[in-house]
Formats: C-alpha cells, sequence, structure tokens
C-alpha cells in the first residue's frame, strides 16, 4: 500500500523560510526557481539560505532576486578534515545564527552529515527534505515546495537573477557588442574541463560568425585567434552575470558558470562529465537547451566515483564538431550533421541570418512606420532575414530607395490611404507573411490641456489604424493556416506614462487588441505578437507634439523622458528581439528594453502592487 501523500501546508505569507542546499555553486542556484514559485504564491515569505562563503557560493547565491538574506559558512572541502575544520570553527557560530532568525521551515535536498547537524534546530514536521540524491535537483525542490498549499508549478519562471549596472561591468571588461557566445569551460573536477578553451573557442567563432569570450578563474597567457575575448581570471560572480547577460548563447561545464546562465535563461550546451544530463535539465524552461554527455556511468545512471579516473569520462573527450553542432541548434542554425566541420562552418556563416526564410518559410513582410527608428530597424532585420519587404510611411521613398525594399505611402490618419496602400500590398505581394505594426507618434501635455481634436488622431494612429490593416490580411492568413502579425505596443501598455496619456491609452488597447486575437488563433498556426519596447534611442522624442503651457511637473517629465531616450538602447536590439520572437513560432508578448524597465519593473510591481507602482512611477518622472 502506497503512503499517503503529505499533508498541504498554508501558507499566510508571513512564514520565514530557509533553503540548505548541497555545497556545490550550481546545488545552490538550482533551488531558485523554487524560490521565485514561492515568491509568486506567497510575496510576503521571507527566504534565507545557508551558502558556502569558501567556495563562492555565498557570492553566487547574493545574485539571487528571491532570496532576502544569506547565511554564510565556510567549509573548504567535503572530506573528514573539511567537515572537522567546519565543525571546529564554524558549527556553533552557524547553529546561533539560524536560532536567532527563527525559520518557519526549512527546505533541503541530500541531508548528508552537516545538514542533518544543522536540521536537528528544526522540528521534523518543519523540515522539507528529500534525501534522494538521484533525483533531478530543479525537480526536487518544485516538489518539494509544491506542499506548501495552493502553489501552482509550471509555466515557467520570473526573473531568478538581479543585475545591476550589467551593460557598465561589461564595458569595464572589454566585452564584445552583445550577441556574442560565452564560453565557460572549467569544472570543479578534471573530468569536467574542457581543456582545448582556445582551440575550441576559435572554431565557435569561425562557425558562427560571431565573437567568442572565454570566461572562468584558469588565467593562462596564449596567442588568442581574432574574435576571442579572454575574461579567464578577471571576474567575480557578478560580472560573469553580467557577461552572461550579454551573450546571445553560453556553452559551459556542468557546475555554477552552467546553473547561472540556466537562471539568465540563456540558450545553453551543457556538457557533463561522468553525470546523465536529465538529472540536470531543468523542468519548464523555455530557453533553447541542448546537452552533451562525456564519459560512463553508473547502471543507475549516477555518477561513480571511479569513474573520475577514467580516460573516456572527461568532457574534453567531447570533439569540438558534436558542441559546434549543438551550439547551432540552440541557435537555431541549420547545420547539417553528417557534414564535416569545415562544411558546417560555412552553412552556418550563412545561414547565420535567414531564418524566417528558411525555418518559417516567410517571403514577403509589410513593415509601417519604417523610415526610421525602430520600424527602420525591424524593416531591415527582416530583409537581412531574406524577405521582401515593403516599407510603409508618410513619405517612404527615399528610406526605401537607400534600404532596398518596395515603398508605400500610407499615413494612418486618413481613411483613404489607408485603403490604398492595402490594395497596393495585396497586388504586389499577396498577403504578406508577417505584418509589423509600428508606426505611432505621440502628443505630450497633461490630460487638463489636451488637445480635444488630438485624442481621436492619437487612437486613429495607434488603435485604429492598426486594427484596420490586421483586419485587410487577417482571414486569409487564417484561412491559410501561416502568418505573423506584430502588434508593436509599448511598455506604457503596462507601465502608464505621465504626459503621454493618449499615447498609453492606444497601446494598452493594442496590447489587449493582441491578446485577444491570441486567443482566437491558438490553434490557426498564426502568430501573434504583443511586442512591448521600452526607450530606445530613437528620435521618437523630436517628432512628439508639445502644447504649450501646461503644469510644472509636465516640464520635469519631459526632461526625463528625453533623458531616458538620449541613453537608451539601439534600435538594433529591439529587431534582434523581435527576429528571436518570429522564429520561435510562438504567440505572446514580448518586452524589450533596457534590464530595468523590462524586468525590475515588471517585478516590483508583481510584488509591490499597482498603487505602489503608480507611485514609483511618478518619482522615476520626477512629478
Amino acid at each position: 500500500m502506497s503512503a499517503p501523500p503529505p499533508t498541504p501546508i498554508p501558507l499566510s505569507g508571513r512564514e520565514k523560510i530557509l533553503f540548505v542546499p548541497v555545497n556545490g555553486i550550481g546545488d545552490h542556484l538550482m533551488l531558485l526557481p523554487a524560490a521565485w514559485q514561492l515568491k509568486r504564491a506567497a510575496p510576503g515569505v521571507r527566504i534565507g539560505m545557508l551558502a558556502n562563503r569558501a567556495n563562492g557560493a555565498a557570492a553566487a547565491a547574493r545574485l539571487a532576486s528571491n532570496i532576502d538574506v544569506v547565511h554564510e559558512y565556510s567549509l573548504s572541502g567535503h572530506g573528514t578534515l573539511g567537515y572537522a575544520q567546519f565543525f571546529l570553527s564554524e558549527y556553533f557560530r552557524c547553529a546561533a545564527l539560524l536560532g536567532r532568525e527563527r525559520y518557519d521551515y526549512v527546505v533541503t535536498l541530500i541531508p548528508n552529515l552537516f545538514r542533518r547537524t544543522i536540521l536537528n534546530f528544526f522540528p521534523l514536521e518543519r523540515q522539507l527534505a528529500d534525501p534522494d540524491r538521484k533525483k533531478n535537483e530543479y525537480a526536487a525542490a518544485l516538489h518539494l515546495v509544491n506542499r506548501f498549499a495552493g502553489l501552482p508549478l509550471g509555466g515557467g519562471y520570473g526573473e531568478l537573477i538581479r543585475l545591476s549596472n550589467a551593460a557598465q561591468k561589461r564595458q569595464t571588461l572589454g566585452t564584445p557588442p552583445e550577441g556574442y557566445i560565452l564560453l565557460c569551460l572549467e569544472g570543479k573536477s578534471p573530468a569536467r574541463r574542457y581543456t582545448d578553451a582556445v582551440g575550441l573557442a576559435a572554431a565557435v567563432s569561425k562557425t558562427t560568425g560571431r565573437a567568442v569570450v572565454l570566461a572562468g578563474v584558469q588565467a593562462e597567457t596564449v596567442k588568442l585567434p581574432s574574435g576571442v575575448c579572454d575574461l579567464r581570471g578577471r571576474t567575480d560572480w557578478e560580472g560573469l552575470a553580467a557577461v552572461m547577460d550579454g551573450a546571445a548563447a553560453v556553452v559551459a561545464v556542468d557546475g555554477g558558470a552552467l546553473h547561472l546562465s540556466i537562471a539568465l535563461a540563456k540558450p545553453v550546451v551543457g556538457l557533463f562529465g561522468p553525470i546523465h544530463s536529465s538529472f540536470r535539465t531543468p523542468p519548464y524552461y523555455r530557453a533553447p537547451w541542448r546537452a552533451l554527455d562525456a564519459g560512463p556511468r553508473g547502471a543507475d545512471g549516477y555518477e561513480r566515483r571511479e569513474d573520475y579516473a577514467h580516460p573516456s569520462a572527461s568532457v574534453a573527450q567531447l570533439s569540438p564538431d558534436a558542441i559546434v553542432s549543438a551550439l547551432g541548434e540552440v541557435l537555431a542554425f541549420p547545420i547539417a550533421r553528417k557534414q564535416g566541420l569545415r562544411e558546417r562552418r560555412a552553412t552556418a556563416i550563412s545561414s547565420a541570418m535567414g531564418q524566417l526564410s528558411t525555418t518559417r518559410s516567410y517571403r514577403t513582410a509589410l513593415v509601417t512606420g519604417a523610415s526610421a527608428g525602430l520600424g527602420l530597424a525591424f524593416a531591415r532585420m527582416l530583409r537581412d532575414e531574406g524577405l521582401q519587404v515593403w516599407g510603409a510611411s508618410r513619405q517612404p521613398a527615399v528610406a526605401a530607395k537607400a534600404e532596398g525594399w518596395q515603398p508605400v505611402v500610407l499615413d494612418l490618419l486618413v481613411p483613404g490611404s489607408i485603403d490604398a496602400a492595402i490594395a497596393q500590398v495585396r497586388r504586389e505581394a499577396g498577403v504578406p507573411d508577417i505584418l509589423v505594426n509600428n508606426a505611432g507618434a505621440g502628443v505630450f501635455a497633461g490630460f487638463a490641456h489636451f488637445p480635444p481634436d488630438e485624442i481621436s488622431r492619437q487612437l486613429q494612429l495607434m488603435l485604429t489604424g492598426p486594427i484596420a490593416l490586421t483586419r485587410a490580411f487577417w482571414p486569409e492568413m487564417l484561412a491559410r493556416r501561416r502568418g505573423a502579425v506584430v502588434n508593436v505596443a509599448s511598455l506604457a501598455a503596462e507601465f502608464p506614462l505621465p504626459g503621454l496619456s493618449l499615447y498609453t491609452a492606444a497601446k494598452a488597447g493594442l496590447s489587449g487588441f493582441s491578446r485577444t486575437l491570441m486567443i482566437e488563433s491558438a490553434k490557426s498556426g498564426v502568430q501573434v505578437l504583443d511586442f512591448q519596447p521600452g526607450d530606445y534611442k530613437t528620435n521618437f522624442n523630436k517628432s512628439v507634439v508639445r502644447t504649450a503651457g501646461g503644469e510644472p511637473w509636465e516640464m520635469r517629465a519631459w526632461e526625463r523622458f528625453e533623458e531616458l531616450l538620449d541613453n537608451g538602447p539601439l534600435p538594433a536590439r529591439a529587431a534582434e528581439d523581435l527576429r528571436r520572437a518570429l522564429i520561435s513560432g510562438r504567440s505572446g508578448t514580448v518586452t524589450s528594453g533596457d534590464w530595468f524597465q523590462t524586468r525590475l519593473a515588471t517585478c516590483t510591481q508583481w510584488l509591490g502592487g499597482r498603487a505602489l507602482m503608480r507611485k514609483l512611477i511618478g518619482k522615476y518622472y520626477r512629478i
């Protein structure tokens, strides 16, 4: 007879919960999705983590967004000597600290000697422990926290790592522009270390056509091939997280760097020594993931100590061909497995762009507002992907001639112009495979003196007009079960902009329209994207209509608005975000911009509620 399921534990939101990981850095990071799920279920819960200072796990744990406090201890080894040192120097201090904290529950995996002694301070009914190390530790931790009543699991995770000034840190370190490949090839044992890091870096650089960054602690003086940046011995965990944030994909051996890249939701190629990769694959992980195994393993699929001495057990035995091929898969490069490395390099270089025309079979695209700003970047990206682009704007000829696409005259404020543009596109392209509703402009004024005639114009330009264009092609997209509609809304749909009330209203309406289409077309094969960019370095502020007079706060808010645009990322970043979303083929909301606006603000609203967010927005815009 099977044992009855454990009694669910209700959460009031005022509990204090301690996470006690295994000793390794990766083991600490594998608990972060479970911490996020707890915070989502009960935002008031306070989570602590017991972390080893000696091996760097405490420093890595301090990057976690959902860990409120990190309690440090020092354990320099796993053997008898290491534990003896711990008991002599750390045990009583650690026990006293935890006693003062008065945690309500403890969540732990693998309660070995050290953890069993610490857990003596907690009544048995307040311990959530799983002694079976052969399980996937991500799944085991999620299984444990599922004991808390009403905790829904699945659907991915939110922000797991807290980044601060990542772009500035990358600039200080001298990394290439964003989009490079990051290689972290040092494991905690010889079996988990890729020895020819420079050789692999050269192969990856030549194959993908991207810059490559090497990271780790084993610095060496070697001549590097062109396109390779060596940061080994130059980064701490906070710096490594900043470098990972700018990477297009990460190749890492099993360990802390691998699981940090997973926490940052990066496309990952994981290299595993004598351990089966399924034990480390994170459930609900949405980014592309590929695992490569090296060496033998026990009958139960788990590592054996004697495997470390086996000559074929090291990740160094993995061929560069296999790693490059796996990297091609997570980057969506169509690299043929039966080709030689040289042929695959040539294929990948020619295929670094062009995935929309090959994997998605798209041929034509209509982009509104294509003469400047984000629209120009979107049109260029689609053109570089191999699509024939129709670029629409009020004066499209100059941009179309310079960029090599078909001009379409379109003024969304003139109904006759919309009909004429639709007729031209139908005549020249039929029904476009991709429709990007991007055109827009703002009117900046406090609503108390907002120009009455501009109200309908703003809604027509950024809501009614895009809906009319979508309606013109939507039935045929559904009938042929193929195509993509991209409605470029704004983060203002979630975070209102003072002084831009009608712009905010129109973008929020467009976002709601997109989400409705996603539901209606869920099984149609047509992709709908609610694309929400933040502040990008464009000339948008130059096109904004401003009214005379107004309140003193309006000038302060406008100066802040211009400051954010001037210091925002370049439009090419938004184009790359859109490219990845289109290649995925999945409908959904895509936020794009700097980390503060797209992630921290979202997390703050989720934790603090909309009332708090409104107050913070007021301060943000100096009202």
